[in-house]
């Protein structure tokens, strides 16, 4: 093997492939990023065995050849060169020796045979402009290992949905109405690094996006996904209100709390909605307009506050019932935020 390139493309793509490696590995190879290089230049993967991402990147191939080197170290090392730095690369005696101008490395290199090839799952159903909405519900995924099927944005009733069981958001993405999936965090994290011209498929099993030299891939969470519309209530009372003044209301009050998950309530009359939260020390109170039908909630301060970050310099609408807030606004259509309340 033995290639040159400029560094920037190859920085680059190996800090993309090393975005799916963990920094502890019992599998020394999966360590490593496989690098392959052919007369159209490089191909970088890394994978941690569920997910993978494999990079296109430009570069000279006087020789061709494929190896696995130690992704943290060639990474650091790349990162600590100068800008417009060509880089060159010869395997010899079975060692990556690489230069930049004044400086060398040599790296330990692994048998390029021995590294897991990534599935290649059979093409699928395409989800069109899905990524908005995996972006937009990703924060509302829960981290509980203990409901593992919640750990991730599902594709359901034509929607990209996410709950950790206090909050909820769903975006409709056109999709088929009788698809049910559910991509894990990780991958969503993956897919969300692309450009608005991403392309996501996904299967009974996988999921691939392909963006731009960028492909990734990794495996869908096993599981079913709850009934998320039965969650949505009947609304007794509704109205608007501008989504940054109550979010910084919000902010002001919970300060007061003992601690992120305080109650705030909220009582909504007369052309205002009222806010309140009292902790040990402290009692914090304040007051935005507001244009709609009385109601009165309590709710989680930092729920609230990530509900109402979705609809940032938008007036968003609310519609309170079943001791829940469902959140909208026409300025975007299709996107819907449940917080669940709390005893005040």
């Amino acid at each position: 093997m033995k290639f040159e390139s400029e560094l920037a493309p190859i920085a680059a793509a190996i800090k993309r492939a090393r975005t799916v490696i963990a920094s502890r590995q019992t599998i020394p190879i999966l360590g490593c990023v496989h690098i392959t290089a052919r007369d159209t230049g490089l191909r970088i993967t890394g994978t941690n065995m569920d997910e993978w991402v494999t990079v296109q990147s430009d570069a000279a191939v006087a020789v061709p050849g494929a190896v696995c080197v130690d992704a943290g170290l060639i990474g650091a090392w790349l990162q600590t060169l100068p800008k417009g730095a060509l880089v060159s690369a010869s395997l010899i005696d079975n060692r990556l020796a690489v230069t930049a101008g004044r400086a060398t490395a040599s790296f330990a290199v692994m048998d390029a045979k021995d590294y897991p090839s990534p599935v290649t799952p059979d093409a699928g159903v395409e989800l069109i402009d899905a990524a908005r909405g995996l972006a937009m519900c990703l924060p509302f995924a829960s981290s509980e290992e203990t409901r593992y099927y919640l750990k991730g944005v599902a594709i359901n009733r034509g929607h990209a949905v996410a709950t950790d069981g206090h909050r909820l958001c769903s975006v409709d993405i056109g999709a088929d109405a009788d698809g049910a999936v559910i991509i894990p965090t990780s991958g969503v994290q993956q897919i969300v690094q692309g450009s608005p011209a991403a392309r996501l498929w996904v299967t009974d099993t996988m999921w691939r996006c392909e963006d731009a030299g960028v492909v990734a891939g990794g495996k869908l969470i096993e599981g079913t996904f709850p009934d998320w519309t039965r969650l949505m209530p009947v609304a007794d009372a509704s109205g608007t209100v501008d989504a940054d003044a109550l979010a910084g209301a919000v902010a002001t009050v919970s300060v007061s709390g003992d601690d992120r998950a305080s109650c705030v309530k909220m009582v909504a009359a007369d052309g205002e909605i009222e806010l309140s939260c009292t902790g040990s020390a402290m009692t914090a109170t304040g007051a935005v307009s507001y244009d709609g039908s009385p109601f009165e909630l309590g709710i989680n301060g930092k729920y609230a506050d990530a509900a109402l970050a979705v609809f940032t310099g938008r007036c968003v609408s609310i519609a309170v019932g079943e001791g829940k807030a469902v959140m909208t606004s026409d300025a975007l259509h299709g996107v819907r935020v449940l917080v669940m309340g709390m005893r005040v």
